[in-house]
C-alpha cells in the first residue's frame, strides 16, 4: 500500500501546509508577506503584459475564477522588501471559497478541478515580474510542454504553475518604493500591469531553448539596457 492510499488527500494537504508554515517562520519570510486591504501612493507608471484567453468548455468558469482571484490580488500593495505570495493572497481555491471547476494541468495531464485557470493568472504575474525587475523568490514551471507554438499563451519559459500548499509564486519587491498589480479581464484576453509611483524600465527577455532527448531546457535571461550582459533568471525543464 502506498502513502497516497494510506493518507487521504486532505490529510496530505494539511501536512504540507503545516510544513510550509513552519519553514516560512524559520526562514523569516512569514514576516515579509504583503498584506491585503492596503492602498498607498499614486501609481501612475506601469508595465503591461497581455495574454489571450482561448475558448474551451470551461471558459465561463475560468473567467469567474480569474475575476475572483484578481479581485483579491488588486487589493494588495507590495511595500519595499515585502514578498507577494500568490496563495497567501488568493487563498484556497475550493468550492467553499467560491471557485468553480475548470481545467488544470495536474501531473502532466489536463484534468478537471476547482480553481481551473488560475495558472494563467500566476503565469502572467510571473511574466510581468520578470519584465519589471522584481525578485523571483519561488516559481515552478509546468512539468510538460504539450502545446504547439501557435497555441501558447506565453513564451515557453515564461509560465508559472501553482498548486495550493505545494507550489507557490513568490515575488519580492526589491525597489525602494511600493508596487502593485492591476488587471483588465475580458473573455478573450487578460492584461496584467505592474504599477509603480516611479518609472520602471521594461527589461528585454530572451528564452533560449535546448532540446535534449525527450525534454526541453529553457534558459530565461533578462537585460535592461542594450549592450549590457544578460542575466540568467530561471531555468525550466519540460518533458
Amino acid at each position: 500500500m502506498t502513502l497516497r492510499q494510506l493518507f487521504p488527500k486532505s490529510f496530505r494537504l494539511h501536512f504540507q501546509l503545516l510544513k510550509r508554515h513552519f519553514a516560512d517562520r524559520r526562514s523569516g519570510v512569514s514576516k515579509k508577506f504583503a498584506k491585503a486591504e492596503r492602498r498607498a501612493g499614486d501609481f501612475q507608471f506601469s508595465i503591461a503584459i497581455r495574454q489571450p484567453i482561448f475558448p474551451n468548455p470551461f471558459l465561463e468558469n475560468k473567467i469567474h475564477n480569474l475575476r475572483l482571484a484578481i479581485g483579491r490580488v488588486e487589493k494588495v500593495v507590495v511595500l519595499p522588501g515585502e514578498v507577494f505570495s500568490f496563495w497567501k493572497i488568493v487563498g484556497a481555491p475550493g468550492k467553499k471559497q467560491g471557485f468553480r471547476e475548470g481545467r488544470n494541468l495536474i501531473a502532466g495531464k489536463l484534468q478537471q478541478d476547482f480553481g481551473g485557470g488560475l495558472c494563467q493568472l500566476s503565469g502572467i504575474l510571473y511574466h510581468a515580474a520578470l519584465v519589471g525587475g522584481l525578485k523571483i523568490e519561488e516559481r515552478h514551471n509546468h512539468s510538460t510542454d504539450f502545446y504547439a507554438d501557435h497555441e501558447r499563451l506565453t513564451p515557453l519559459g515564461a509560465d508559472a504553475t501553482v498548486a495550493f500548499g505545494y507550489k507557490d509564486l513568490r515575488l519580492e519587491n526589491g525597489f525602494p518604493f511600493p508596487v502593485r498589480f492591476g488587471f483588465d479581464l475580458k473573455n478573450d484576453g487578460l492584461v496584467c500591469r505592474l504599477e509603480s509611483p516611479v518609472f520602471l524600465p521594461a527589461a528585454a527577455l530572451f528564452f533560449e531553448i535546448q532540446e535534449q532527448e525527450n525534454r526541453k531546457i529553457v534558459a530565461t535571461r533578462r537585460v535592461f539596457e542594450a549592450g549590457k550582459l544578460s542575466v540568467l533568471v530561471a531555468e525550466s525543464v519540460y518533458l
